[in-house]
């Protein structure tokens, strides 16, 4: 069904995101096991391949487990979801992006991580900010809390690449607005 919808995506202009976290979305039909596997990063490579210009967004960055698990396996192994996303960007796959939706709301464990990967010119260009607005409904930390907190661990410049122009690109939107010196948090 989805070989059918990418050319008109591509002919359109229009982006695809789609779930790329273990163990959240299933169906009483389909088994998380069964799930977890479509959701696989690998699963996109495919399409990259034969849709060179469709834009590729993998919402949650491989999600929270798989960001702890990132810190617990050795780099030689490369098996967490988060390892196979960022190898797919330095392999070339230069229309894939990976929002933190979600993911950065386990805050101590994630930011750091997330400012160090913005290091890297390749992530730093492919990163989109994101809340997951219905999941952070029921957490304490606000989305506001949030989005001020990150700004403060990234800094403004990081943070306007991912919450403005990343997403402007991914979204096929022109990038022209630089950076702000200081942003209003109201």
């Amino acid at each position: 069904l989805m070989k059918s919808i990418y050319p008109y995506m591509v002919a359109k202009d229009l982006p695809l995101m789609t779930h790329c976290s273990p163990g959240i979305v299933t169906t009483r039909a389909e088994p998380a096991v069964v799930a977890n596997r479509r959701a696989r990063p690998a699963n996109y490579v495919p399409v990259m391949d034969a849709f060179p210009e469709l834009r590729i967004c993998l919402a949650h960055f491989g999600g929270d487990g798989e960001w702890r698990r990132y810190i617990d396996v050795p780099a030689e192994r490369r098996s967490t979801w988060l390892w196979q996303i960022r190898d797919l960007m330095q392999e070339g796959y230069s229309n894939l992006y990976a929002d933190v939706s979600y993911t950065v709301f386990h805050f101590q464990e994630n930011a750091p991580m997330l400012t160090v990967f913005l290091e890297d010119p390749v992530m730093a260009s492919r990163v989109l900010f994101g809340s997951d607005f219905y999941m952070v409904y029921n957490e304490k930390y606000s989305e506001k809390r949030l989005s001020i907190d990150l700004r403060a661990a990234l800094g403004e410049a990081k943070f306007w690449r991912i919450a403005n122009e990343n997403p402007r690109r991914y979204l096929g939107e022109p990038t022209t607005d630089p950076a702000p010196e200081t942003v209003q948090t109201s």
